[in-house]
Order: C-alpha cells, then sequence, then structure tokens
C-alpha cells in the first residue's frame, strides 16, 4: 500500500476558517450577549470568533478524564491546531504561571462518592459564571492530585465560593501537589489559547501573535479534529507495507496492528493525534519506521508481543523514527515507546519533548540501542529517559549507544534520571551510553532501585549531578516482593538456562557490577551504592570544551558557558561528548535519510538545578 508520489495526507480534521473579531462577533450575535461578557475585557481585542458548524464541524467533541492509569484506553478529547501546532485550552494558571497548590483536604457530605474536596485561598472563581451544574460548566483541572509522577485530568465537581471548596472527580487526592483549572472562559487570556461553547458551536480564540486581524487568522492553517476512529486497523493480516503516507487530525489512534506478521509503517507521518500514533499487539515482525511521529496526545508506539512464559520473541521494532511532542494531553506514563513481552527493538531513533520518559519497557529481551533522547521528563519527578518497573524477571534488556541529554528540570522532588531500573528490576545490561545534564535530584544518570546484577559498564557521564545513584532494598523487603509477586517465572527452567546470575535470584541483594564508566565534570560518582556492589576500573575527571573548534562562529557563544551554548547547539555539544570518552556519537539518532541531530532542546524544557 504506497501512496502516489508526493504523498497521500489522510485527515480527520476541518480546515476553519471565517474567523472575525470580538466585537464584530458580538454584534451580530446580541442574543448570545451573555455568553460574549465572559470574556475578558482585556482579552476582547485579541479574540477572534468562528462558527464551527458553518465550518463544517458536525461533531464538537466533549472533555473527558485522562492521565494516570487510562494510557491503555484513550479516551477522545477534540483539539484545535494552528500551522500543526497544538493550541492550548483556556487555563489559570497560565503555562508560564506557578500552578495553584492544594489547601486542606476536607470532606464534604454532599461530595459526590470516589471525589477529593480540597479549601482554596484566592478569588480568582469569583470571576466566573458558573451554574452550579457541573457538566454545563465544563470546568476541568490538571494536577498532581496524589503523587509527583502521577498527574490526571478530571472533571471540577464543584466549586463552593462561600466556603471556598473545591471538588474533583478522583478518589484519595492527597493534596501534596498543585494544579491548574481547564476550559474557563473567563481565562482566555493569553497567545494560543481557546475555548468551544459547544451550545453555540462557537470557537474563541486568542491566538499566536503573529496573527494580528480576521483576514491573517483565515489565512493561516487553523484544524480542528473531528474523527474519532482508527484510520488503519490491520488484524490477521501479512506482509502489508504502508508507504509515504501522512494521517492526521484524529482523535483517537491512528494504527492499529492485531495478531498480524511482517506489517510495517514506513517513510509516513503521524501528527496531530489525540491518542497513540500506533498500537501492535501480538503477532510478529512488525513495526513503524522511517517515519516521522509529532504532536501526539499520548504515545507515539505501544509495541506488546512475544512469549516471557516460553522467552518467544515477537521481533516488533521501531527504527529511524523521529518521534516529538508526545504524551501532549495525558502528560504521564506515555511514552514514545511503550514495549511490552519479549524480544522488541528499538534503534536510531530521536525522540524528545515530553514532560515525562520517552521508553517504557515491560518484558523480557528487548533492545535499545543509538537512540538520541533529550527534552523529556521537563514536568514530573522520580521518572527517567527510559523507566524500567517492578519485576526482577524481566531479563536480557540491553540499554547500549544511546545519547540522553538534557533530561529533568527543577521540579526533581525524588530525582530525575536518564535510566532508571525501578523496584527490583535486575540483570539489565547499560553499555557505552553517554549522559549529559540528566541527573537530578536524588538520581545519578543511572538510578538503581532495589535490584542487582545489573551491569553498568562503559558509559560516561558529563555535567551530571551525579553519575550513579542506588536506592537499596535490603535483604527482607527484596525477598517478600519476590514471593509474594513473581512467582511464575523464578524457578523457571528456560530463564536459569537463558540468563546469567538468574540461578542466584534471592542472594546477593542490591549487587550490581559498576565497570569502567567516565564522569567529566560531575558532582557524586556514587550515591548510596554500598559494599556489595562491584566498582572496577571507573574514572573522573573535569573538562573544559573549546566552542571555537567545535565550530561555534557565533560571537555571542563564544563568551557564554557552554551549557547555554549546548541548549540550542546539539551538534557541537554532540562532538564534545564523542571526543570525551572514547564513544562514537555518529551512528547514534536518526540515520542519513533526515538526520537532525544536534537540534536545540524543545522550549518546554528548563534545566533547573542541577
Amino acid at each position: 500500500m504506497q501512496s502516489a508520489e508526493g504523498g497521500a495526507v489522510i485527515t480527520g480534521g476541518r480546515r476553519i476558517g471565517g474567523f472575525v473579531d470580538f466585537n464584530a462577533a458580538s454584534t451580530s450575535r446580541p442574543d448570545l450577549g451573555s455568553l460574549f461578557s465572559r470574556v475578558n475585557e482585556s482579552s476582547r481585542a485579541h479574540v477572534f470568533i468562528a462558527d464551527l458548524r458553518r465550518a463544517g464541524v458536525t461533531n464538537l467533541g466533549s472533555l473527558a478524564s485522562r492521565g494516570y492509569g487510562m494510557t491503555d484506553a484513550v479516551r477522545p478529547i477534540p483539539s484545535l491546531y494552528y500551522d500543526g501546532n497544538a493550541q492550548t485550552l483556556a487555563r489559570w494558571p497560565n503555562a508560564d504561571e506557578k500552578r495553584l497548590s492544594f489547601g486542606e483536604k476536607v470532606e464534604l457530605e454532599s461530595a459526590p462518592e470516589k471525589s477529593s474536596s480540597f479549601k482554596y485561598d484566592f478569588d480568582r472563581v469569583d470571576g466566573w459564571r458558573l451554574t452550579g451544574d457541573a457538566e454545563k460548566d465544563d470546568i476541568w483541572s490538571f494536577g498532581l492530585f496524589e503523587w509527583e509522577w502521577a498527574a490526571n485530568f478530571r472533571r471540577v465537581l464543584n466549586i463552593d465560593r462561600e466556603a471556598k471548596t473545591i471538588t474533583i472527580d478522583y478518589n484519595n487526592g492527597s493534596g501534596k501537589f498543585d494544579y491548574y483549572f481547564v476550559n474557563v472562559l473567563e481565562e482566555l487570556d493569553a497567545p494560543g489559547e481557546y475555548y468551544v461553547d459547544r451550545a453555540s458551536g462557537l470557537l474563541f480564540f486568542y491566538p499566536p501573535a503573529e496573527l494580528a486581524d480576521a483576514s491573517a487568522l483565515n489565512a493561516g492553517a487553523v484544524e480542528y479534529d473531528e474523527y474519532e476512529g482508527r484510520f488503519i486497523e490491520l488484524e490477521n493480516s501479512t506482509a502489508v507495507l504502508i508507504r509515504d503516507l501522512t494521517l492526521k487530525c484524529g482523535r483517537e489512534t491512528a494504527i492499529t496492528m492485531k495478531n498480524c506478521q511482517r506489517c510495517f509503517f514506513d517513510h509516513g507521518v503521524i501528527e496531530q493525534m489525540g491518542g497513540h500514533a500506533a498500537v501492535i499487539k501480538d503477532g510478529a515482525f512488525c513495526g513503524v519506521v522511517n517515519s516521522r511521529l509529532r504532536s501526539l496526545g499520548a504515545c507515539g508506539v505501544r509495541m506488546s508481543g512475544g512469549d516471557r512464559k516460553t522467552l518467544t520473541p515477537c521481533r516488533h521494532v521501531l527504527s529511524n523514527c523521529y518521534v516529538s511532542d508526545f504524551s501532549r494531553i495525558d502528560r504521564v506514563y506515555a511514552p514514545a515507546l511503550h514495549a511490552t513481552g519479549c524480544g522488541i527493538v528499538a534503534t536510531n531513533n530521536l525522540i524528545c519533548d515530553s514532560p515525562h520518559h520517552a521508553f517504557r519497557t515491560d518484558g523480557n529481551d528487548i533492545y535499545v540501542a543509538r537512540n538520541e533522547v533529550h527534552s523529556v521528563v521537563y514536568e514530573y519527578s522520580d521518572q527517567a529517559g527510559i523507566d524500567v518497573y517492578c519485576d526482577p524477571t524481566y531479563r536480557g534488556i540491553v540499554i547500549e549507544r544511546n545519547l540522553w541529554r538534557h533530561i529533568g528540570s527543577s521540579f526533581a522532588l525524588c530525582g530525575q534520571a536518564g535510566i532508571r531500573l525501578d523496584d527490583s528490576i535486575s540483570g539489565v545490561v547499560m553499555k557505552n551510553n553517554v549522559f549529559y545534564r540528566s541527573s537530578g535530584g536524588g538520581f545519578g544518570g543511572i538510578q538503581i532501585h532495589g535490584g542487582k546484577d545489573n551491569l553498568a559498564q562503559g558509559n560516561l557521564f558529563v555535567d551530571c549531578k551525579q553519575a550513579f545513584s542506588f536506592s537499596p532494598w535490603r535483604n527482607d523487603r527484596y525477598l517478600d516482593f519476590i514471593r509474594n509477586q513473581f512467582p511464575e517465572n523464578v524457578d523457571s527452567p528456560i530463564y536459569l538456562q537463558r540468563y546469567p546470575f538468574f540461578d542466584e535470584l534471592t542472594t546477593g541483594i542490591d549487587r550490581n557490577f559498576i565497570i569502567d564508566n567516565g564522569a567529566v565534570n560531575c558532582g557524586k560518582f556514587n550515591v548510596n551504592g554500598d559494599e556489595l556492589d562491584v566498582f572496577v576500573g571507573n574514572w573522573r575527571k573535569t573538562a573544559t570544551p573549546d566552542l571555537r573548534a567545535l565550530g561555534v562562529t557565533d560571537p555571542t557563544d563564544l563568551v557564554s558557558e557552554p551549557s547555554e551554548v549546548f541548549l540550542h547547539d546539539g551538534k557541537a555539544l554532540r562532538k564534545w561528548l564523542g571526543e570525551l570518552g572514547g564513544i562514537s556519537l555518529k551512528d547514534v539518532g536518526l540515520k542519513a535519510d533526515w538526520n537532525d541531530a544536534g537540534e536545540p532542546v524543545s522550549p518546554h524544557y528548563s534545566e533547573g538545578t542541577r
């Protein structure tokens, strides 16, 4: 299946025109005076209105709960795009402002079951027009309602302005962290924000600054997605090649392959999706290759297959793909690749711009190599560029020759890392990776939590707060975890034959092998590693890059701090890193087809404290 020369585009969106300025719109619709009066007076000169139904939109869509624990079944949420970039539902506080802290948690007899109520101490909501009907008001909240790694998008069930309490559709909220309000017309006050009134079908848009009048806006590429469904569904298919095709503007997942053999999406584009780019489930030797995946509400690709019991591989692959701006709606646990099962490969990808992690691997014999990852984990803590979690029988995972750079932020309450092996993960091989500014909070570039018999060899850490960090579990906790949660593979003869040290699963707790790794301009080399960890041949040094020798010519850059220059000149950074530790980066990242290696960091990324 190949499109005609130049590539075909399949879109589930509508081009929106017919915008008029606020004054013209409000004058022409006196029957909607109460609606127009909700727009802040200071914003009215910047707001333009279009009639979505007149533009051909028949399904305005609705908002739905998304976020932590909901990525398996994506709920469709509509989005507005300008020039291919998702715009922002009107919110308070704005993206560049400090989020709200939860007040005291309170128990309200009037609150619905499985909700959480909190005090608040601000007056901003007094200016909002509320009916008291949660569905009609349609105000939502996004926040860390319980943990620093588990964000959710949930409906606001009630705002009691007299008692100053807010009730949110979230069970067991702790109130430890922060949140903001979403979908509030009165808060339409920043470029790129919008609001849809579903009763009238009107779109209120405060466009980017370059669109100063209605004619410029109508000449621009404003799109509203409408299609709820998958563009391509393959099931029990064999030898299908989908090539040179662009899929865009859908509210759900673009492609699904279920129980297929040798089916690939190749040299294509998937963008502006509310769900995943692709889901590949079961079958064998399927994948997404040589493609561009961007502006995704959830994951890039979810792959599952193979048999962990027999260690039969599925051989699914993600290779030479540029994946960016993913987890756009869910914000958490929606990585560029979520690999589950046995025998999955991810090589030569460029992955960037996500508030959470880039890879998640749940299974055996998973190979992650020669990828470049940057500008991820910039909103949440207790996370990493790649996250492996919670099963010590996940074995055969190899993570080698990847570049992890500019990972983390100042929100490193627990920590942020390049690689995190969490809750007993053991037997992982990590070789010849390069970490640059990929350590925050209490985590090193590599963080090992409760695992054993992991091998870290020949890795290079540069300008990291610490190279390695450990959170030992000690014998009792580890052994209880093994016995109570993972009995099925513990005594597997196949595992005993395949994996080194598997016969010592219950001995040598917290023993890991840290060999021939280098640290340049780092703080501590090792945090919390104990006498059971084996450290051999590791080294440390300091080094200062010669920017001129690295090809930097801008006079301002030449007198700047190198770390500031490397934020926007990734090519100079890659050259310097390649000179420091003997690890070549020439074949790391995208292949020659369209090599964007060395691009600047995402505008969403902020370094914070290192």
